[in-house]
């Protein structure tokens, strides 16, 4: 309540916000795929990422089917190597984020195999 005695909302911010900053921290090749069918490549960073949506691009974390994130890119081969494993960790903690470990992914042009993957969706928060 505030101090005139009515309920004041308070806006939770998306398990993707939590689950994309740590993305953003680790910078690893992430392939999104959108509830309206629509897929691409995008590698954002933790300016872009606001609690309540993105700061740059039009669409609502609402609007997430899914994250992959891969541990190498085209032109770095491994790219996560060592941090790998924190990254996954981080985003195991995550409430409301499922985690789902993948093993040679071909999603051209960036994934090919032999690839770990992470791929992130929303499930049940408890």
């Amino acid at each position: 309540m505030n101090a005139s005695g009515s309920e004041v909302e308070v806006s939770v911010p998306s398990p993707w916000y939590s689950a994309l900053l740590v993305v953003a921290r680790h910078k690893p090749w992430a392939h999104w795929q959108m509830t309206y069918d629509t897929a691409f490549w995008w590698r954002p960073s933790a300016s872009e990422l606001l609690a309540e949506g993105f700061a740059t691009r039009p669409f609502a974390y609402a609007e997430i089917a899914s994250v992959r994130v891969f541990d190498r890119g085209p032109e770095t081969g491994v790219l996560l190597s060592e941090k790998w494993i924190q990254l996954r960790e981080a985003l195991l903690s995550v409430k409301g984020l499922v985690v789902r470990e993948e093993r040679d992914i071909a999603l051209p042009p960036v994934a090919r195999p032999a690839n770990l993957a992470l791929h992130l969706t929303l499930g049940e928060v408890s």
